[in-house]
């Protein structure tokens, strides 16, 4: 992911298959808003939003 500042990850020439297209798409999603921010801000930022998301996950497997 270090190169994610100059080259999507979601590329067509990185993924071919569909499913890491996804993946990588929604990883591009998650990192965008952390490239404006300085270092200990990203992972604070990150941390947070990964905590949130995998709530949101669970909460939708418990139904």
């Amino acid at each position: 992911m270090r190169d994610c500042s100059t080259r999507r990850p979601f590329n067509a020439d990185v993924t071919a298959d569909p499913r890491l297209h996804g993946i990588a798409r929604g990883l591009a999603e998650l990192y965008d808003p952390q490239l404006t921010q300085s270092p200990p801000e990203r992972w604070t930022t990150l941390a947070a939003e990964l905590k949130r998301r995998l709530r949101q996950q669970a909460r939708k497997d418990a139904e």
